[in-house]
């Protein structure tokens, strides 16, 4: 300790004879350099208080440049770090998935944090496009935003179901279409085998016998081989020669007229078959009947 301290410069003034004033310059001088030490001009952080320097937010890195008005709102450390505390004590009470001891202000709370709407007329998550044939209906889609509002989840979410459920009907469409497909060309192949040259003749008398019944004869039904063998069936009941005549008279009506022509009228040559019981002459009356 008494290697670092000098006394020969206080010994020499005092051995000079050098007045009060000049002595307590230098005193004066060291005093001043402890006291103002503490105010050396702050680096633009804190300031000596423990308040934010003006602008200091402008010495933040580049990359922070998203949060400065953020942080720009705290004037002091103090006031920082007691925003801090409250942030994590607000992350570890409101993060997690309310209960049935939860309070209604926890659950909106965590509602509002997810992005659900408060009310389910707000909510709204129809796709931005849809597959080629299909369309978007509000009143087939209340009940899913009624589940959705029920359990919290957020629209944005719903709107990705629901666009890839489109996908997915998209796909099984196309898979039904491919199957009907498939069973209409091994129907084709199946009468072709059984009718032999007589298969375009037979498909034209199927084709009449649907026309005159008002079924289209494009249907997924006619992919079945049992439904054309009956309309052939039905054609060839009728004589081919009896189907044509008809194509300009009464065959050409449909639903409940063509029934009560079938019922009443002597000349339709469904007529007497179906006063005698037909079934099948009854069938077709039941049908028409139903198409009105």
């Amino acid at each position: 300790m008494e290697d670092t301290i000098d006394t020969s410069s206080e010994q020499s003034l005092l051995d000079t004879g050098a007045d009060s004033t000049n002595a307590a310059a230098p005193a004066a001088s060291e005093t001043t350099t402890t006291t103002t030490q503490p105010s050396t001009p702050s680096t633009g952080w804190v300031n000596p208080d423990g308040t934010f320097g003006e602008g200091w937010t402008n010495n933040l890195p580049e990359d922070s440049a998203a949060y400065k008005d953020t942080l720009a709102k705290y004037k002091s450390v103090p006031d920082m770090a007691k925003a801090l505390a409250n942030a994590n004590a607000l992350i570890g009470k409101k993060l997690g998935v309310p209960n049935e001891k939860s309070s209604p202000e926890e659950h909106a709370a965590f509602r509002r944090a997810m992005g659900v709407p408060d009310s389910l007329e707000e909510y709204k998550f129809a796709p931005e496009a849809l597959p080629e044939g299909m369309t978007w209906s509000d009143d087939m889609a209340k009940p899913y935003a009624e589940i959705a509002h029920k359990h919290g989840i957020p629209p944005s979410a719903m709107k990705e179901l629901v666009a890839q459920h489109a996908k997915t009907e998209m796909f099984k469409l196309e898979a039904i279409q491919a199957t009907y497909e498939q069973q209409r060309t091994e129907a084709v192949q199946t009468l072709q085998k059984e009718w032999g040259n007589d298969f375009g003749k037979n498909i034209g008398l199927a084709k009449q016998a649907a026309k005159i019944a008002g079924v289209d004869a494009n249907s997924h039904g006619f992919s079945d081989p049992e439904v054309v063998r009956g309309f052939v069936r039905m054609a060839q009941m009728m004589s081919e020669d009896k189907v044509g005549r008809s194509m300009g008279g009464t065959e050409f009506m449909t639903g409940a007229a063509r029934a009560k022509d079938i019922m009443s009228n002597a000349e339709n040559t469904w007529h007497k078959r179906y006063m005698e019981g037909d079934r099948e002459a009854a069938a077709l009356v039941t049908s028409l009947l139903k198409q009105g």
